[in-house]
């Protein structure tokens, strides 16, 4: 049986358990990471039987209607289930939420196969890191092979580890962050580094940096390590300093670091054609998720459409 389970109530360590026995394990669904992604809102979950399966249920309101949303930050979220989550499980828990829910908007994991009339496909890339540099390198295109090679000859350097959370975020914020497309706030950024820096003590966040020859930041990027993958999770980069591709040189170094461990590079999607040139390049392959964008009415799709609503972002980059 499918129950609806108010925040108070959810059994953490049943909860993370689950989470983490899935199909699509990740650390950002698990109890606390989840709770920071959402503050000052809260989230609330359906759990199925004794936590067999269990779906997060980040929640607003709006008018005294209450919503459902995909936090910032947060790159997939879902049915995550110790029980093989087909199409027909995933339908159980959509129509388990609660007729109190007018509008749910959020992008299921990698684990859920489905498809509906409100539901759009999503596009992310990913990079098994197996073999040697030298062989991943292979899959580079001649467009990423030149750019890496401009970086070498600006006399670009990796800093790994000499640039800190709040840094990458700041550069972030005064060149791409002023895009009036991007439209983070000050909370925004301040919850993002509060849940970067609770996965840094925890020894699951590295921050990688690139510098001029003369020692000005260029580029530098958030990695995130969760069970098996690493999450390319948020960079920055000085539009001044562009000319050396710093961000192409970071990857690349990043990449031969961690060539034969066995892991995945997930570089999360994006709605910029440019950057998802830039993953392609790297030689990742695509795999495709379901945004789900269900409304209970007609006034409610109205208001998203007018943009009344906060738009859902994972991670912009």
């Amino acid at each position: 049986m499918i129950r609806f389970v108010h925040n108070e109530d959810v059994d953490r360590r049943k909860w993370d358990e689950t989470v983490l026995k899935s199909q699509f394990p990740t650390v950002f669904a698990t109890f606390e990471i989840l709770s920071l992604a959402v503050a000052p809102d809260r989230w609330h979950a359906l759990v199925l039987d004794d936590y067999a399966a269990v779906m997060p249920l980040p929640t607003r309101r709006k008018f005294l209607f209450c919503y459902a949303f995909h936090p910032y930050f947060v790159p997939q979220l879902g049915i995550f289930s110790k029980i093989p989550c087909t199409e027909s499980l995933v339908s159980s828990f959509l129509e388990h939420i609660p007729d109190s829910y007018v509008l749910e908007e959020f992008t299921l994991n990698a684990g859920n196969a489905f498809s509906h009339n409100g539901s759009r496909t999503i596009t992310y890339y990913e990079l098994p890191l197996e073999g040697n540099y030298e062989d991943l390198a292979e899959g580079f295109s001649n467009n990423t092979r030149r750019n890496i090679k401009d970086g070498e000859k600006h006399g670009l350097t990796l800093g790994n580890g000499t640039c800190n959370i709040g840094e990458i975020i700041t550069l972030f914020r005064n060149n791409r962050g002023r895009d009036s497309h991007v439209g983070f706030t000050d909370s925004d950024y301040a919850r993002l580094a509060t849940i970067a820096h609770h996965l840094s003590d925890s020894g699951l966040c590295e921050t990688w940096s690139v510098f001029t020859r003369d020692g000005r930041l260029a580029a530098g990027a958030l990695f995130v390590r969760d069970g098996g993958r690493l999450w390319f999770w948020f960079s920055g980069r000085d539009n001044r300093l562009s000319a050396g591709k710093p961000m192409f040189f970071l990857i690349d170094r990043f990449i031969r670091h961690h060539a034969n461990s066995g892991l995945t590079l997930d570089f999360n999607g994006s709605t910029n054609p440019d950057v998802a040139r830039m993953y392609r390049g790297f030689g990742s392959a695509p795999y495709s998720l379901t945004a789900l964008n269900i409304y209970k009415n007609l006034f409610w799709k109205a208001a998203a459409k007018l943009n009344t609503l906060p738009k859902n972002k994972g991670r912009r980059r």
